[in-house]
């Protein structure tokens, strides 16, 4: 990725419409760095080709919004809503999502590589032809959260609470969940996605149960 010039970032609160900033220097071909964005509200907007590095995003909601090509590197969201955006062809690297509501957030064809989603709610979440690298999930609640066709490498859930997640093309090797509630989980028919998946006897248990397999005492 070719990085230009860094444009001076005052306080954002300064400007009228933040969204409509972070677009003009789209267009500009400008980076936007350490950049504090604090209770911005915006829905149904759309960002294309934005490069932002390390800027901090407090308390701010952006619904139903299209983020396209979108690059994120050391970025952190605290208190966000993003419920029901997508984002598509985005890049996620070192970024931090902490107590974040992302309710139907959806990743297709992007990258995270380091990223944390900590105490975050991800019901209906949907990552699609992703590439999760070093990606961590810890004490956020994941209600029918589905990843379809993505690669994952380090891929771990702490204190999570998993509900009826779909995981379809996806493989789970290497993947630990024996740290988090996990139930009624959904893989395609032959459930060779979860081939080296690690379970505690209670999730495994279950697991046979679905598998048609029957376990007597």
């Amino acid at each position: 990725m070719q990085i230009s010039a860094v444009k001076p970032m005052p306080d954002t609160r300064a400007f009228a419409d933040p969204i409509a900033y972070i677009r003009s220097c789209a267009e500009a071909d400008e980076d936007i760095s350490s950049a504090e964005f604090s209770g911005v509200e915006a829905a149904y907007e759309e960002v294309y080709s934005a490069d932002l590095y390390s800027c901090k995003f407090s308390a701010c909601r952006f619904t139903d919004c299209n983020f396209e090509k979108v690059y994120f590197k050391d970025c952190e969201f605290s208190g966000c809503d993003l419920s029901n955006s997508a984002f598509s062809d985005c890049c996620f690297k070192g970024c931090k999502f902490r107590g974040c509501r992302l309710l139907g957030i959806s990743l297709d064809e992007c990258v995270c590589e380091g990223v944390r989603f900590e105490n975050c709610t991800l019901d209906y979440a949907v990552f699609s032809n992703s590439k999760l690298a070093v990606t961590a999930f810890s004490e956020s609640a994941m209600l029918s959260a589905a990843f379809i066709s993505c690669t994952q490498r380090g891929l771990s859930f702490s204190g999570c609470t998993i509900t009826k997640p779909q995981f379809t093309r996806t493989s789970l090797k290497g993947v630990d969940f024996s740290d988090s509630r996990l139930s009624s989980l959904v893989t395609s028919d032959g459930f060779s996605e979860l081939r080296g998946a690690y379970f505690t006897p209670a999730q495994a248990a279950e697991l046979a149960l679905l598998m048609g397999i029957k376990i007597k005492n």
